[in-house]
């Protein structure tokens, strides 16, 4: 795998890029002497301006295969990820997206994930499930427009607290906020992407020592999730 993506993303850097739409061609010529990134200073696990994310050690992998330096240009995802930065032509590539996103021509997924249960240990809940009937009158952090808000409603969970997904990332993370507010005893529990929790109880070790959450990489898991994927993906192609 390590060695399809690279040659993959070689073909939008250095050679032709041929789009056809309503019959005519159009040529893009793309001979860049650095792989361009765009992404988000301040979202990991995925990516930051010090370069600890997963996704920045990937475009460091690809820049030491196709032997040519990694330069970013870093937007907040937000509303307008995709308009500022690949339509723009700020950058060739973005390492992360949902698959089947249309805004951008992706590679195919290389890893899935879940979704995560947390809430307090002290809470009396006991939940491994969001089928648990301990749920029914919990509230329950989510992140808006994200696969939770789906997960709530097909376990009949009403009582949502909703965290804005479209926020710039250098004010406030919604995830990060969900997490801290179960821990600080502002709502019962929170549904959230299954890294998450991990990152935020690294950065705040102390708080979260009364706090548990449970995941599982198998649908089925603790937090009865459905996986999404994700991978790479270019310019071309991109409308949006």
């Amino acid at each position: 795998m390590t060695a399809a993506i690279p040659a993959r993303i070689a073909a939008v850097l250095a050679g032709v890029v041929l789009t056809a739409s309503s019959g005519a061609i159009a040529i893009e010529a793309s001979d860049r002497e650095a792989v361009r990134v765009c992404a988000d200073a301040n979202l990991l696990p995925f990516s930051n301006e010090r370069l600890e994310g997963f996704e920045n050690e990937i475009a460091r992998l690809i820049g030491e295969d196709l032997q040519r330096p990694v330069t970013y240009f870093w937007w907040p995802q937000t509303i307008g990820f995709v308009r500022n930065t690949l339509r723009a032509r700020q950058c060739d590539l973005v390492m992360g997206t949902a698959s089947g996103e249309e805004l951008m021509q992706n590679t195919n997924p290389y890893y899935r994930t879940v979704y995560a249960l947390v809430y307090r240990k002290a809470s009396g809940l006991t939940a491994r499930t969001l089928g648990d009937p301990s749920l029914k009158e919990a509230r329950i952090g989510i992140v808006e427009k994200t696969p939770a808000a789906s997960l709530m409603r097909r376990y009949g969970l009403t009582r949502m607290e909703p965290y804005q997904l479209n926020t710039d990332t250098r004010a406030g993370n919604p995830a990060r906020d969900a997490i801290e507010d179960v821990a600080k005893g502002r709502t019962d529990a929170a549904v959230i992407w299954g890294r998450s929790p991990a990152i935020t109880r690294r950065s705040s070790r102390s708080r979260w020592s009364s706090c548990r959450w449970c995941r599982n990489r198998r649908p089925r898991g603790c937090s009865s999730t459905s996986p999404w994927a994700s991978g790479p993906t270019n310019r071309s192609g991109s409308t949006g």
